[in-house]
């Protein structure tokens, strides 16, 4: 099982499960997924358990905080800047551009995952 994503923001480190995109972009707000451009990483139950949350509970709400962000000149497709994208109790979905000139690169994990700065109790 890969730990990098292939197509996408790489989860931080410590993220084991993750899902990642890149979409196609445009200056005035055009935003398209193309379906043979995501990816899954994790273990099958984790994996399928972050798939499931992004599609019963997120759907298209980042596509629309991205077109809305593009519209606005908040985000610019030739910028290299995290934007979030879409947060919720369970999940952050977060993208950048990467200076691409028309892509915006996605990621998605559990918030749960992310290691924490709390030292270890003593």
């Amino acid at each position: 099982m890969a730990n990098r994503l292939s197509f996408g923001l790489n989860p931080p480190e410590g993220v084991d499960t993750a899902w990642g995109a890149r979409w196609i972009i445009d200056p005035d707000g055009w935003v398209d997924q193309v379906w043979d451009r995501t990816d899954a990483i994790g273990p099958d139950d984790r994996r399928r358990e972050l798939l499931d949350h992004l599609d019963a509970r997120v759907g298209y709400t980042p596509h629309q905080k991205a077109r809305q962000l593009l519209q606005r000149g908040e985000l610019s497709w030739s910028q290299d800047t995290t934007v979030t994208l879409y947060d919720d109790e369970t999940v952050t979905v977060v993208g950048n551009p990467r200076r691409s000139f028309g892509y915006l690169y996605v990621g998605a994990w559990f918030k749960a995952d992310l290691p924490t700065d709390e030292p270890p109790p003593s």
